[in-house]
Formats: C-alpha cells, structure tokens, sequence
C-alpha cells in the first residue's frame, strides 16, 4: 500500500496543528482516506513510540490493514482497538481495608494501561459528542488520556449540533476548550433556548453562536473526496422504493398505534412507552417484533417478497436493518447475502464492492444516515452504488427517513401517529 498525494499533504498540515497545542481534528469527508493520513502524522514525530487507536468494534480490521501494512514501513508501534476495551466503571462495595461501605462508590477500572500509550487517535470521534451531562464513556475516556496529545478523526462532525464538540474535544487536558464542564462551555458558545412541555419551559442546548465553528476551525483540517480522486461516477445514489403492506399488517400496525397493546402468537405486546411503540410498530413493517427478550416472527413478508421480486440476487447485494429480530429473519430469507447492522456497520466498514446496497431499516440517528450511504464509497471505485430505502407510505420508515435523510434524529417529539 502507498500514500497517496492528498494524505501526504494532508497529514503535514495537520502535524502543523497538533504541534501548536497537542490536539488536532480531522474533518475528513467519509472514505477520503482518513485513516491512513492520521498514521501518517504521528509517523513524523520523533517522541512518539506507541499509538493507540480507538474506533468502533465493525472497523478495527480496517484500521489494523494499515498498521500492518509492510509496504507503508511505519515506525511507530500501534494497538487497534474499540471504545469499550479501554475500561468500565463499577461500583466498590468494600474500602481498601476490605471494610464494607454503606454506599457503593463508582470507580473506573481500566483495562489497558494508560502509560503504555503516547498519543491517541479518536476514530468515529462524532460519536464520543453529545450535549448535557457528561456519559460514563467520557468520564472513562477522560480518565485514561489524561494529558495525552490526540487526533480526531471524523466525517460527520456537529451534524446534530455543534455544541456536541465539547465532550468530543475535551477527553485530555490537551483541549482547545478550557471550561470545566459543558454548562460553562454553553455560557460562552451556546444560545439559550427553552422547549414548552406541558406546563414547562425546559432548556435545550443545541443552538450555538457562529464563534464556535470558526474556532473548531482554528485546529481542524479538511479533507474532501475531490481530494482522494472520487469522482461523482463512484459516489452513492439514492432510490427510494414504496411498499404496500398488506390489510391484515395494517390492521395489526394500527391496533398497536391505537391501543398501544396487542397479542402476537399469543403473547402481549405492550407498548408502555412512546420509544417501545416506535420500534414495534417499525419492526413490524419489516416482519419482526421484539416481546420481552424474545424475537417473534410475525408472518408478514412484503418488504422480503418485494427484495426477491426486484433485486437480482446474483449480484453483490447487502441488506441493512436495526432490529436483531429482522436480522434472523434475514439470515434466512436470504442465506448467500450479505446483512449488515445499521448500527454496527454504520461507521468504520468499507462496502464499495456492493452494486446494490438495500436499508431493509435504519436507526434513528441524522449522523449514522449520512455514515451508511457512504459506506459503498472508495478512492478506487469506478462506478457507483446505488443505496434502496424500503419505505412505507406515513408509517415509521419513512417517517425515520424524512428526519434522518435531512441530518436530523428522529425522536419521540417528531414521531407522528398516521393510520395506514
């Protein structure tokens, strides 16, 4: 394997960041080549020894093809691994003296050494932001880097809201934002905004001032596909297919919508919640819903009978759902091809060899839709692949699809009841 011009070119421009103050951000368009110019960078440093590179479980082989790659004779030693190998926190019952406490105290137990590590790279970073309080994946993460220098590396960077780059960009005291917590860092980048529920006004912190992108700006670099050489022939398109459900899925889809209770196989659903009664009821579009722990096939067949009417499945096909349910039955239907989770392999995967890509459903995520389309993308792909949404007339599917296809979340607030 050999660099590529934009990837030399890149990553000395980001070593020129990370030596100002210890971090860097990576803003490079999905399958621009990021991976490989952020090893390119800390390849130039002199101090460096040891690299570890986190990233999502689906996407250490990925990332593990360039550290071993002979031909790129890199220098440093580097450890590939995902998010929730580095530790976890647990409760301590008993103190040190093995005296019992009368409160459990949480305290994180890694599971790699910290000191064996001299600069980190964040992969999929996107995903470590968030807004409010702070995760106990970040206060693991913050833990762990301590003052290491890092690079972040992403393709989807403050799609849901800008704000989320304080958690992201905050997990080692090397940080381009001094404030000590997010509440202090929306004081001084946030604009305040207040949601009517009910009889209250509840905060939201989503909306920023145009300060705060520029100053991301200010340690971030940018790659495009137009600078990997991918041209608009390889990059994916988009084709949305409607299907009809059946009388008897609607009438069921409808009961559940209504009575928020009904009885599969002889067991009951209950949808106690808006989240549960979203699921269910897109679940059920494609065939599957999920009662307790079990995953009960329902009968229904039509977005699996419409696959085998219109896809010649002697091409590279992949199928993508959310719900393990639908994966089963999937595996199935379809024993030669290949299924993906929408969660899983939304990020870090390469499927550019696919023709036909089909999101049998998707998860309610604006950053992982943008994440999956572009996974069918590659610097040495000629020609496109075209991505299929499986789409149901105002039922979930396609509710899910206008929020997240326009970057957004669908959520309980944009979740409209609609007779089919």
């Amino acid at each position: 394997m050999t660099a590529l011009k934009h990837q030399v070119v890149t990553a000395e421009k980001l070593w020129t960041v990370i030596k100002r103050g210890g971090y860097a951000l990576l803003l490079g368009e999905i399958r621009s080549g990021k991976s490989l110019t952020a090893i390119l960078t800390v390849e130039k440093s002199k101090r460096v020894k040891n690299v570890l590179i986190l990233t999502k479980k689906a996407a250490i082989g990925g990332l593990i093809k360039f550290t071993e790659d002979a031909e790129l004779d890199l220098q440093k030693n580097y450890t590939v691994t995902n998010y929730e190998a580095v530790g976890r926190i647990v409760d301590r019952t008993h103190s040190k003296q093995g005296k019992k406490l009368k409160k459990p105290i949480p305290e994180i137990v890694f599971k790699l050494n910290p000191d064996d590590y001299d600069v980190l790279i964040f992969d999929e970073m996107h995903s470590l932001g968030k807004i409010g309080k702070p995760t106990k994946k970040y206060q693991i993460l913050k833990a762990f880097t301590g003052d290491k220098p890092w690079i972040g590396m992403t393709g989807t960077f403050g799609v849901e809201t800008m704000n989320a780059a304080y958690y992201a960009c905050s997990l080692s005291t090397k940080t381009p934002f001094k404030q000590d917590n997010f509440y202090r860092f929306f004081d001084e980048f946030g604009v305040p905004s207040t949601l009517k529920l009910g009889n209250r006004e509840v905060a939201q912190y989503h909306r920023y001032k145009p300060t705060l992108p520029a100053y991301i700006e200010t340690f971030s670099v940018r790659m495009t596909q137009t600078d990997a050489g991918i041209s608009d022939r390889a990059k994916s398109e988009v084709k949305l297919h409607y299907i009809n459900l059946t009388a008897e899925t609607r009438t069921l889809y409808n009961k559940l919508q209504t009575d928020k209770v009904i009885k599969v196989q002889g067991k009951q659903l209950i949808a106690d919640s808006i989240m549960k009664l979203r699921m269910s009821l897109y679940a059920m579009e494609g065939g599957t819903v999920k009662v307790g722990e079990e995953y009960i096939i329902l009968g229904n067949t039509e977005k699996i009978d419409y696959i085998k009417n219109n896809f010649n499945l002697d091409e590279q096909v992949g199928i993508m759902c959310h719900y393990i349910g639908e994966q089963n039955l999937l595996k199935t239907a379809f024993p030669n091809a290949e299924i993906y989770s929408s969660t899983a392999h939304a990020e870090g995967v390469n499927l550019s060899h696919l023709d036909h890509f089909i999101i049998y459903s998707e998860g309610p995520s604006g950053a992982k839709h943008i994440q999956r389309e572009d996974r069918c993308v590659n610097i040495d792909k000629k020609h496109s692949t075209t991505v299929h949404y499986l789409l149901v007339k105002h039922a979930l599917s396609e509710q899910t699809y206008e929020c997240t296809s326009k970057k957004k979340d669908f959520n309980n607030k944009t979740y409209k009841q609609k007779e089919l």
